[in-house]
C-alpha cells in the first residue's frame, strides 16, 4: 500500500516467524510497512471464570490469562492482538513484557470502560479518558499503534458524529508529542467502511497531517465460507484504497462459525498485499466468532483453530524494501462534501480544556449536584434545548456547518447548571450589573481559565448582589426549576416507557436479542424520582426541585 507521508516501518522483528523482543514502531517520512499485520483480537469470552466481561475486564492487567494465552499465540504465527477494552489504572507490565519476548504487539482501543464513548461532543472527560489510557500504554516498546473505535455511523443521521472522532484523533496525537513520547501512530477502526468506505477514508485523511490518521482500520465481515473477491466486494475495498497516502489494515475480518478461513490466502495475496497492511482476525476465543474455547487455565482448541493456524503457516510474504521504495502518490485527498448522505463539516471541534470547564462550573450562580443520573441530567439538556433553542447559548452543536458551542466541551453537569443559571438570571435580574452566568463562564476563556481559580469567584461575585436582586434570583429559580422540574418528569416518564416495553421485549422468546452494533454499554438505572439539588451562590438558601410536579399543571 502506498504511503506517501509521515509513517512507519516495522522492523525486522515483525516479520512472522522471528520472535524475541520487539523495537518500536519508528516514524519516517514516505514509508509503506515494511511488514504485514498478522493479528487477533483478544476478546471475551464465555466459560473464563477468570476473566468473562469484556466491558469490564482489561485482559492485559490479569496475569493468569496471559500466561495461559501468549503460547497459544506464539503457537498460533500471530504479531498483533487487539485490546478492546483497557483500565489505565491497572498494572500491564506483566502481560506487555510475556507478549513482548513473544515477538507480538498490542493495539490498544482508545476506549474507556463501561461507556459508549464518544458519539454527539467531544468532552474533556473522553480527552482525559483516552490520554489516560496513552499514559499508561506509551513506555512499551511492543505498542504498534492507539485507534479510536468509529462504530456509530451507520446510516446518514449518524455522519453528524465524525467530526468528534477526528477531533480525539487530532487531540490524542498532540498529547503524544506533548509529553515527550516516541511517535506512536493513532488511528481509527471504521465499522462503517462497508457503507461509507470512500467518504471516511477522505475524511480521516484530508486537511492538516496533524489532525489527520496516522494509519486506518477498516472493519470488513463480508468474506464468509468459499466467497471469492467479487462476491465478498473486497476487490471493490481494494480499488478505494490503492491511491491512499496512509496505511489500510482490516481492523476485523471474520464470520460466524466459519472453518474455511479462505479469505487468509487472498488478504496476504498479491492481488491485496500492495495496498493492505494486513488484519486482525476477530475473535480469539468465543462461542461465535472464536478459534478456542477456554475453561479456567485450560484452552481448547478444536476445528477453527486448525482451520485458522494452517491458513496462516501457509502464507508467504514479501514486505517492501522500505531503502528502496518510491512511493507513488503524494496526494492529500479532499474533504468530502457535505451533502444529505454526508452530513459532517470539515471543521472539527475544539480541544478540551478541563480547566475552562471547572472555572466555567464556579462562575455558575447555580450548581447541579453531580450524582444526578448522567443520563437524566443529558435528556433534561437535549428536551430544554429543543424546546427553545435561545434557551441554550454556547451549549448547542450542529457539527453539520462546524459550529461547537464553547460548553459543550464540558460535562452535562457543566451545561445544566449553566443552563438553569442563565435562564433564571435572564429571568430575575433587577441589577444593571449582574452578569449572566454565560457572560461571567465566558471570562474563564478571555482570562485564562486557570488563572480564575484562585479564590472562590462564584461566591465573591454574588455576594456583591443587593437583597433585592437576591429575591428576584430566587423567584427566578424557582421558575426556572418549574421549567427544569416539567422536564424531568417528562424524562422520567420517557425512560419508564422505555424500560416498560424493554421489559415486554425481554419475555418474547420468538427471536434473539437485539444487541448494539458495537461498543461497550452500561445500562443506567433510572430513579422513580430523583430531586435535583441546585446550589445557589449567594445569601439565598438552596432549592430543591420538587420529586413531582405541582397538581394542576
Amino acid at each position: 500500500m502506498w504511503c506517501t507521508r509521515l509513517w512507519l516501518c516495522l522492523v525486522l522483528a515483525l516479520v512472522l516467524g522471528v520472535y524475541g523482543d520487539v523495537d518500536p514502531i519508528v516514524i519516517q517520512p514516505t514509508l509503506m510497512l515494511s511488514s504485514f499485520i498478522k493479528g487477533l483480537a483478544y476478546q471475551s469470552y464465555s466459560g473464563d471464570t477468570a476473566t468473562l466481561d469484556i466491558s469490564s475486564t482489561d485482559y492485559l492487567a490479569v496475569q493468569t490469562a496471559c500466561s495461559r494465552d501468549v503460547p497459544v499465540f506464539q503457537e498460533l504465527g500471530i504479531n498483533t492482538i487487539t485490546l478492546y477494552n483497557v483500565d489505565a489504572t491497572q498494572d500491564h507490565d506483566y502481560c506487555m513484557n510475556l507478549l513482548q519476548e513473544a515477538g507480538i504487539y498490542v493495539i490498544p482501543y482508545l476506549r474507556e470502560l463501561n461507556t459508549v464513548g464518544i458519539s454527539s461532543s467531544w468532552t474533556a472527560e473522553d480527552f482525559s479518558e483516552k490520554t489516560a489510557i496513552v499514559d499508561a500504554f506509551a513506555s512499551y516498546n511492543n505498542v504498534l499503534a492507539f485507534l479510536v473505535d468509529v462504530e456509530t455511523i451507520q446510516e446518514d443521521s449518524n455522519t453528524t458524529s465524525t467530526p468528534f472522532f477526528k477531533a480525539a484523533v487530532r487531540d490524542v496525537k498532540a498529547y503524544i508529542a506533548s509529553q515527550g513520547y516516541r511517535s506512536i501512530p493513532v488511528g481509527i477502526d471504521s465499522d462503517s467502511f462497508p457503507e461509507w468506505g470512500q467518504d471516511t477514508l477522505d475524511y480521516f485523511n484530508c486537511q492538516n497531517s496533524s489532525d489527520s490518521v496516522d494509519i486506518y482500520g477498516a472493519s470488513l465481515y463480508t468474506w464468509c465460507g468459499n466467497a471469492t473477491m467479487e462476491s465478498s466486494g473486497w476487490d471493490e475495498f481494494t480499488d478505494m484504497i490503492k491511491n491512499y497516502s496512509i496505511p489500510v489494515f482490516m481492523a476485523e475480518y471474520g464470520c460466524n462459525g466459519q472453518t474455511t478461513f479462505t479469505e487468509v490466502a487472498a488478504l496476504y495475496g498479491t492481488e491485496m498485499t500492495p495496498y493492505w497492511s494486513g488484519g486482525v482476525l476477530y475473535t480469539y476465543a468465543g462461542v461465535d466468532y472464536g478459534l478456542v474455547n477456554v475453561s479456567g487455565q485450560t484452552v481448547d482448541k478444536g476445528e477453527t483453530y486448525s482451520a485458522f493456524s494452517s491458513q496462516l503457516a501457509s502464507v508467504t510474504l514479501s514486505p517492501t524494501n522500505a531503502a528502496s521504495y518510491t512511493p507513488s502518490n503524494t496526494a492529500t485527498p479532499s474533504c468530502p462534501s457535505v451533502v444529505s448522505t454526508w452530513e459532517a463539516s470539515p471543521t472539527l471541534p475544539p480541544q478540551p480544556d478541563a480547566d475552562f470547564c471547572d472555572c466555567s462550573l464556579r462562575q455558575s450562580y447555580c450548581q447541579v449536584q453531580p450524582d444526578l443520573n448522567s443520563t437524566v441530567q443529558d435528556e433534561i439538556v437535549s428536551y430544554i434545548c429543543g424546546t427553545d433553542i435561545n434557551l441554550c447559548s454556547g451549549l448547542l452543536v450542529n457539527s453539520t456547518i462546524g459550529e461547537y458551542g464553547i460548553y459543550t466541551m464540558c460535562n452535562t453537569t457543566t451545561m445544566l447548571s449553566l443552563l438553569i443559571s442563565n435562564n433564571t438570571q435572564a429571568a430575575s435580574s433587577t441589577d444593571s450589573d449582574d452578569q449572566d452566568s454565560y457572560t461571567s463562564a465566558a471570562q474563564c476563556a478571555a482570562s485564562g481559565s486557570t488563572n480564575s481559580s484562585s479564590g472562590s469567584s462564584s461566591n465573591s461575585q454574588s455576594s456583591g448582589i443587593s437583597k433585592g436582586a437576591i429575591a428576584g434570583i430566587v423567584v427566578g429559580v424557582v421558575a426556572g426549576i418549574a421549567i427544569i422540574a416539567g422536564a424531568v418528569v417528562i424524562v422520567v416518564r420517557r425512560q419508564r416507557a422505555r424500560n416498560g416495553a424493554q421489559q415486554e421485549k425481554s419475555t418474547d422468546n420468538t427471536g434473539p436479542p437485539e444487541l448494539p452494533a458495537g461498543g461497550s454499554y452500561e445500562t443506567a438505572e433510572l430513579p422513580a424520582a430523583q430531586p435535583v439539588a441546585v446550589e445557589l451562590h449567594s445569601d439565598a438558601p438552596p432549592v430543591e426541585l420538587p420529586a413531582e410536579m405541582p397538581a394542576g399543571r
